[in-house]
Parts: structure tokens; sequence; C-alpha cells
């Protein structure tokens, strides 16, 4: 497909991206600059790079510094088709005066050099403005040996040279930074072309993506008279897919949007591109690769072609917490298709991978989880198997291609790979670049390390705030590098009766023994750091990562070692050695047990006491400090509330030690709950999940945010509150979509605890302004909007 694309068109010139005089685009200037490079026998010998580690000039013809992104489409609010700039905006960037495009590198450079601001070229280099300013100064250059020859004063009384040569630095890293541009911009054309191509697909359809009629809108124009232009009008056509595929006939309904997406990632698997199916959570992603599956067994078992390759065995990798719900819905969806488990031992495992080679026209889909494919045997026994695409749940686990999950999983063989999540962009760009070369590496072949320059440039909150220069353009870049591989859409789009979700924050004040905790740390931790241990009393660990210690403090001072004195400990775990046999504590070691007890904090001390009340009884915490909290006593206000009204909720904290902490609460108070963390055995899992959503006499559920926050259905509760926020936005979003997907009736709140005038205020302003950006990458919000605040 890719080859037979015809050339994107030229950018137009004029647009402003840089300054109002540099660095502006042109296919013209880059086709001359490669012919330059190539033609010169004797070219300028150039000192050798040093700024940017592994980063080498690009091959491909350079072009200037963030050349103008392609043409727009449609507007920033239709899930595939993402706008650009908007028409005003053409007019503006063509209506400022701009020199003509140069034809060499140097000359470019000298461009940006002679017309960027202090603020751009910072940017750009990475360098401190005070230094940048030395080199304006000396503006305006005639040659690139000038710009490189400027120098800077040191600071009086210093030894050696009275100056230092910072031109030299600066050019080079204007290079690099083009360069790079030119590498990210090569990549965009590529997908502007997918884009391009899949777009004259869509726009045949007679439903948009969001499953509403075309047919519909256009039948009043239908009934008025004809003028040239309806003439012309493009006739729709029903989707290729009219209809669910057979093998679920019986099983469910697919609603409109489904269809379409079915049809979407069928047309994506034909052109053999990779995609990520990022529907917000709730809209059926489970249901709609079911759909998938069945559509490509259908198809080839009804095809005359008898040289079509079998579209199967399929594997699909999901969260251990999700493996009972999607061997649930394959049994609800389309039990007509063959299942096999991929899990057990790995003794077991190699005998289910032996069973799939030997007979692999027999196992439409092989269900795995990501505990399940962890080592090279699991990863060469699906290189084994003959394996036809790849799908991946929650597929935001691939945004770091550092780690071992998406080291190993990029090792397994399939024609075609799809991602499902609902949050695609999460902290970065970068990690938005990581997820779409998981799929589609040959797209990113050879950029990676120019894209990875670009994007893992740091922008601060402020920066973002004051519209930071280039981060819209990294944006705009970022927008049409992901247009042709996703499909994303919110539930407002496509559900007319879907209830509100409802979102508010709830400021707590700090309980005064709270208040003292977290003064004592947040001083401690303006003292240099071989002062810290004798200021303030506890474990050693608690004087580490303040960052952890503050945000500790603000949710509870048990979670500290305060009560407990050394002494304290020395003692209990004398008595636990002396009185507690080895087959329940495990620790033969003296001296070992004495450190493990002084390494816990307060609660898990409290816990001890609790399961060894005639041996330690008298060491205990006073009951009442557990509710030495303003959250604590918040969040039981709440569920008073809650259950006088008959409302349900769902408690997500990141931390597991703070869900045993209100566990403890609740059992106290004896208000009925359950509880799922990450050590909860997976069969257990699903067995809550029901007790919950069947018992409406259980009004609570706590949970960790990693292992209850994805792929799970909670509809029986219409209240959510996040005890305490990730440092990753999306996955409280995540969290807060458990109750507020398909199948609920009922309005939904979701509350933000946050302990007032503490760090959990600065966390979420930054996940505000994480979102703002993810909203701006996919298009929920145009660049001239506001954001949050």
């Amino acid at each position: 497909m890719r080859q037979s694309k015809q050339p994107a068109p030229n950018p137009k010139p004029g647009r402003r991206l840089i300054s109002k005089a540099a660095l502006q685009s042109s296919a013209a200037a880059s086709r001359a600059s490669s012919r330059s490079r190539t033609a010169s026998l004797s070219p300028e010998k150039k000192p050798r790079r040093r700024l940017v580690q592994g980063l080498r000039k690009s091959s491909i013809p350079s072009s200037p510094a963030f050349p103008s992104s392609p043409p727009a489409h449609a507007s920033s609010d239709d899930p595939l088709i993402i706008d650009l700039v908007d028409d005003g905006q053409e007019d503006t960037y063509q209506a400022e005066a701009s020199p003509e495009p140069s034809d060499n590198e140097d000359d470019r450079v000298l461009t940006c050099l002679n017309t960027s601001t202090v603020q751009e070229l910072a940017a750009m280099t990475g360098m401190k403005e005070e230094q940048l300013a030395c080199m304006i100064e000396k503006r305006p250059f005639d040659d690139i040996s000038k710009a490189r020859r400027v120098t800077v004063g040191k600071k009086p009384g210093a030894r050696k040279a009275s100056k230092v040569s910072i031109g030299e630095n600066v050019v080079e890293a204007v290079e690099v930074f083009i360069d790079a541009v030119a590498a990210i911009d090569n990549v965009v054309g590529k997908c502007d072309r997918d884009a391009k191509d899949i777009r004259q697909q869509l726009d045949t359809w007679d439903i948009d993506t969001f499953g509403h009629s075309k047919r519909e809108r256009s039948q009043n124009s239908d009934d008025l008279p004809p003028t040239p232009t309806s003439i012309s009008a493009p006739r729709y056509v029903r989707p290729p897919i009219a209809q669910q595929p057979k093998y679920m006939d019986g099983h469910c309904r697919m609603k409109p949007f489904q269809l379409v997406g079915l049809n979407w990632m069928s047309l994506l698997y034909k052109f053999n591109i990779g995609c990520i199916l990022a529907d917000e959570m709730g809209l059926g992603k489970t249901c709609q690769v079911i759909s998938l599956m069945c559509h490509l067994v259908q198809d080839y078992e009804e095809s005359k072609d008898g040289k079509r390759t079998r579209p199967w065995p399929n594997l699909i990798v999901v969260p251990p917490s999700t493996y009972n719900n999607w061997l649930g819905e394959f049994e609800k969806f389309a039990p007509g298709l063959s299942v096999i488990g991929y899990r057990g031992s790995q003794a077991e495992r190699a005998e289910i991978a032996s069973e799939i080679e030997h007979d692999p026209e027999a196992f439409h889909v092989v269900l795995a989880t990501y505990s399940q494919i962890n080592n090279d045997a699991d990863i060469e026994a699906m290189q084994s198997i003959g394996l036809h695409t790849a799908i991946f749940d929650e597929g935001h686990k691939m945004k770091n291609p550092e780690t071992k999950i998406y080291k190993d999983l990029r090792r397994i063989p399939a024609s075609w790979k799809m991602l499902l999540t609902g949050t695609p962009v999460q902290n970065n760009l970068l990690e938005m670049t990581s997820l779409l070369n998981f799929i589609n590496p040959d797209i990113f072949n050879g950029c990676m390390q120019h894209i990875q320059y670009i994007f893992s440039q740091k922008v601060t909150i402020r920066d973002v705030s004051n519209g930071a220069f280039l981060y819209s353009e990294r944006v705009k870049r970022a927008r049409t590098i992901l247009e042709p591989f996703i499909l994303q859409r919110r539930k407002d789009q496509v559900l007319s009766d879907m209830p509100p979700k409802i979102c508010n924050v709830v400021r707590c004040d700090m309980d005064e023994n709270q208040k003292q905790v977290y003064a004592e740390y947040e001083e401690m931790f303006k003292l240099e750091p071989s002062k810290r241990v004798t200021k303030v009393r506890g474990r050693g660990n608690d004087q580490n990562n303040c960052w952890m210690q503050l945000r500790k403090a603000a949710l509870h001072p048990l979670l500290f070692r305060r009560h407990f004195d050394d002494k304290k400990v020395e003692k209990m775990a004398r008595i636990l050695m002396d009185s507690v046999s080895q087959d329940d504590l495990r620790q033969p070691d003296i001296k070992h047990l004495i450190q493990e007890l002084k390494d816990s904090s307060d609660f898990g001390l409290h816990l001890w006491c609790r399961d060894y009340p005639g041996l330690l009884g008298r060491f205990d915490i006073p009951p009442e400090t557990e509710m030495d909290s303003g959250k604590v006593k918040k969040l039981l206000e709440l569920i008073n509330q809650y259950q006088e009204n008959g409302d349900r909720v769902l408690v997500f904290s990141k931390f597991s030690r703070v869900i045993e902490l209100l566990q403890e609460v609740l059992a106290q108070l004896n208000i009925q709950h359950r509880v799922l963390m990450g050590s909860t055995h997976v069969v257990e899992r699903q067995t809550l999940i029901d007790e919950f959503n069947d018992d409406p006499d259980i009004p609570v559920f706590l949970l960790t945010t990693g292992a209850g926050g994805t792929g799970i259905n909670l509809t029986a509760a219409n209240k959510v509150i996040i005890f305490d926020q990730s440092d990753n936005p999306q996955d409280d979003i995540q969290a807060e979509n458990r109750a507020h997907r398909l199948g609920q009736k009922r309005d939904v709140e979701i509350i933000r605890l946050i302990a007032s005038n503490t760090i959990e205020e600065l966390i979420y302003k930054a996940c505000q302004k994480k979102i703002e950006l993810a909203n701006k990458v996919t298009g929920a919000v145009t660049d001239e909007d506001p954001g949050v605040t």
C-alpha cells in the first residue's frame, strides 16, 4: 500500500513557525539542500558534534526546523481526522513577510540565528538564556564562521582565559535540532500519506466514526433542487462489513459505533498498518476485538480463494485481572470460536504451545496474560506457534521501550499488531511514539533517535501554561503522526443515553497531629542531608525521597514509625522470637527480625499487635490514632452519606498499605466492604467483583489503582473516590471508568480527595497539565483552547 502512494503536497510557504522570518518550510529548499550536500566534492569540514550523544546527521534532505504541518482535514472533534491549523491561521501565516527559503543548511542555520528570539534559541539548544543573549548581541551574522567565533566573558576574578567560546556550541545545537526535525518530518510525511488513504475510504461510508448516519444529515439537501455542488457530491455506500459477524448472531447486538470500529480495524488490517483502538473506557473495546476475530474467521471460511493464508491463530495478551473477564466475554459473545488459554506452570504452558503448534487450525484465539509471557521460553513458544495477529489489551504498558515487557513482547512475531488502550497519551509525547513504534516499527526505522531528542525535551508546567515555544509545534507533529493509527471515541460522542460523569475535588484539612508530622518533614527536607536524621525520629528510610515522604504525611501519620521507638521494637522482636513458631514467623535470625520490624511503619507494627494481642497488645497504638487523618475523616463522612442515599462507592489508592489501613478502619466500624489489591490471587478477583456487583448490601469496594483500575466492570457503584492521586492522571481516569461505562444507569460522581496546602496540590496541577497535553495530541481540544486551570 505505502509503495503506491502519491507524494504528499508541498507545504505552504510563509507560515510562521519558529520566528517571524526563520526556518520556513519549502520542499524546493530541502531538495536544493540535498543537492548541495551530494554535489560538493570538497565540503567545508565541520567540527565534531558533541552535544547530542549518539545522534547522527540525518541522511534525508534537511528541512528547516519545524516546517509547516500538513494541511488540516477536519475539525478537532473528529476522533480520527484531526485539525492542525484553522483557516484563519493559514491566512495569518501567509500574510507575514518572510525571506525566501535558503538553499543549504548553513543558510538556514544563519537565518535561525539572525531572527530567533532568546527563548526560541533556548528551546532549540537547551542552553541558558543569559548565554544566548550574548549571542544575539553579536547579530547579524554574515556567515556561519562568524557565528561560531562568538565568545562570552567570564566572571570577574576567574582564572585562565577571560573569555569562553559559545558560538560553536550554539551552531552545533541548532544544526542537530534542524536535522532531528527533518527526520521527524519525514515520518510525518509517511503518516500523512497513510492518513489520506484511510480517510478516502472512511469518507465514502454512510456512517461516521461515531456511528451516526451521514445520509440523515444530507437528507434535507437531497430534497432541494439540484445544484452543481449537490450533483457532484459523493454518494455514500455502506461500510464493507454491514452487519455483525454471524458468529455473534443471537449472542449480542453490536451498537452502530462498534460496527464502525470493526470496519476500521478490518481496514487497517487489510492495509497492514498496526493500530490503536483507543475508545474511552467502557465503550466495549473487548466486544469490538471479539467481532474482529469472528470476522477474520468468517471471511476466510466464506472465501473461494484457496490461496489465502489462514488468519489464525491470533494472540490476545491481557492483564491478569481481566483474564477471566475476557474468557467470559468470548463465551458470551462468540461461543463458536475456539479459544485456548495460555496459562499455568512453565511446563503446562509449554504443553499448550506444543498442542497449538501441532494443530494450529483448531485454535482461533490464544488468550494469555502479561505475567505468563515473561521469559524467553514463552516468547519462543509464541514464535513456534505461527501467530497471525497479536492484540495487546491495556497497551499503554508498552509506553517505555526500555522495559523488559516492551522488549520481550516486541519479539513476538505476528503479521499485524494492535493495542487497546483508553489512554494512548499519558505523560509525554515520547510515550506515544513508543506505542506507535511497537506496532509499526518500519514507519520509524532509523528515526527513533531523532524523535526521542525532540519529544523528550523537558517542558515545565509554567512553560506549557505560557504557550512555551515549540510546545505547540511538537503537539502538531505528534497529532499528525498519531492520526492514521488511532480510533478514539468518547462516551458523550457515541452514547446519547449514557449518564453523565461529574468530577469534583474535595480539599481536606489535615488533622492537627498530621499537620505536625507534615511540617517536620517539610522542614527536614530543607536541611542538608547530613543533618536530617537527627531532626525527625523514626525509620532510617523515612529520611529518603522527600517527594514520597511528603505524600505519605499528607495521607496518614501512621505510615511512619513514630509511636514504636527502637526499644519497643526490640522487645517485640524478642517476644515474637521466643513465643511464635517459625512456621508463622519465618525469620530465625533475631537481628534480621529486629531490622525488619524497625523498617515497618506504625501501622505495620500495629498489625503485628493485632494478630498477637496476648503477646504484643500492650505495645499497640491507641485505637483513635487511625482517625488522625483529614482524608480518612472525610472519606468516612462521604461513605455515611452514600449509605443513607443508597449509593455505592469505589475507593482507589495507589498504595496497598493505605488500602490495608482503610480496610482496618472500615472493619472497626462494621462497614461491609470488599478489597482487591495486587496481592489478591487472580482466581479470587472475579469472585470479589461478582460479590460486589450482585450484593447491594456491600457499600464499599477498596481497590489499588494498579490492580483494580483497568479492565473490570463495577457498574454497581455510582460513586468513585480517588483517595490519593497517581502521578499518571490516566491511571486515575481508568479507575473512574470502572463505574462509568456501558451498563451504568445512574449518574456517576468522581471525588478527588486532596490534602490542603500539601504536595498533593502540586501533583493535581501537574496531572491537569498532562491531561491537557493528551487532549491536544488526540484532538479533544485545539491548540487555542485555554486548557484546564
